[in-house]
This record gives C-alpha cells, sequence and structure tokens, in this order.
C-alpha cells in the first residue's frame, strides 16, 4: 500500500514537472544554479507569495470550522459522526488540489492544514466524551488516547521511512499523521454516538 502511495506520489510529481510551468522551472533552476540572482530571486518571491496563499487558507479554513461548529450538534442524537464527516468533507474537497498538486511543499502543507482541523474536532469530541462518560470509563479513553498519541508518532515515522529519506518523506510523513488523527477522530464520535 505505502509503494503504491509512493508511486502514485513519484507519477504525480512527475507529471507535473513535466508541465513546464515557469514557477516550478524556477524552483528547479535556482536550486540547480543558486549563482543567478535573478532566478533565485523569482524563486524567493513565488515561494513568498505561495507562503501568503497559505497563511490566508488557513485561516480561511480556521473560520470556515468556527462558522460550522456554531452549528454543529454538540447533544448526540446519534448524528454526531455524519455531521462531522459533512462538515470535514468541505475542507478536504477545498484542499484536494494541493493535495493533487505534485508539488511536495503544497502536499505537506494541505496534510498539515488537514491535521489541524482534524485535531480541532478531536478535542472537540474527546471533550464531550469526558463530559458524559462514567468516571471509570474516562480514565480508560484517557488511557488509550495517550497510547494513541504515541503510537500514532511510530506510525507516521515508520511511513516516512518509506521513502529512504528523500523529499517524499515529508509528504508520507504529514499524510500519515492526517489520515491517523481522522481516523481516530470518527472513532470517537461513533463512541459518543453510541453513548445513551
Amino acid at each position: 500500500m505505502k509503494k503504491l502511495v509512493i508511486s502514485l506520489v513519484v507519477l504525480i510529481f512527475a507529471l507535473s514537472c513535466s508541465k513546464g510551468s515557469k514557477e516550478n522551472k524556477t524552483e528547479r533552476i535556482s536550486k540547480v544554479d543558486s549563482g543567478n540572482f535573478t532566478e533565485v530571486q523569482a524563486s524567493k518571491n513565488e515561494k513568498e507569495k505561495e507562503t501568503q496563499s497559505q497563511e490566508s487558507s488557513y485561516s480561511k479554513g480556521r473560520n470556515e470550522t468556527k462558522n460550522q461548529s456554531n452549528s454543529f450538534n454538540v447533544a448526540s442524537n446519534g448524528n454526531y459522526t455524519k455531521e462531522l464527516k459533512a462538515k470535514m468533507k468541505k475542507v478536504e474537497e477545498r484542499l484536494q488540489s494541493k493535495l493533487d498538486s505534485g508539488v511536495t511543499s503544497e502536499m505537506v502543507n494541505a496534510n498539515d492544514e488537514l491535521y489541524k482541523a482534524w485535531d480541532v474536532e478531536l478535542n472537540k469530541v474527546y471533550k464531550l466524551l469526558m463530559e458524559r462518560l462514567p468516571n471509570g470509563e474516562k480514565e480508560k479513553l484517557k488511557n488509550t488516547q495517550r497510547a494513541w498519541v504515541k503510537n500514532k508518532e511510530v506510525k507516521a515515522n515508520e511511513a516516512a521511512k518509506e521513502a529512504e529519506g528523500g523529499t517524499l518523506a515529508n509528504v508520507l510523513y504529514s499524510g500519515t499523521i492526517a489520515d491517523l488523527i481522522k481516523n481516530r477522530t470518527i472513532e470517537l464520535a461513533k463512541m459518543y454516538d453510541d453513548l445513551k
């Protein structure tokens, strides 16, 4: 599975490089021939624009999450998971073009943004569970969550090792972290839905 993901990412990267866009050429040239000031400067300007765009995109995503959370049903009527998935689908759709771009930095940044959005939701549902669970179950959930946090890092580092130190390591690490927190959040949401 991981080899398939690596192959797909490499294929996407190769396709994006073959498009021959000026921004990609400038970035590649600046890495190969850093002695040419104009090309390096152009690459820096493009990176600054990209960073500003990512920051505004992240702010937009946070505002979307805040606005949606106001209408989000906090009292479980068995639909918490369904509502959560619908809400987060919008965030995922907004970031999909970056995830498919084949540009390592865009993919990592999109995965990081997804991770942060899912982390907000994980903390919400965890808090809701802690408010409603009996004391013995609260302690069990705390211990399970601590173990999950430790295991999350181990799994992400293992995924990154598949790239053998290449630039895809960051993509694999951030993608694995984002997937793990998404799955854990949905797992906790289902647990919340099952409370009587």
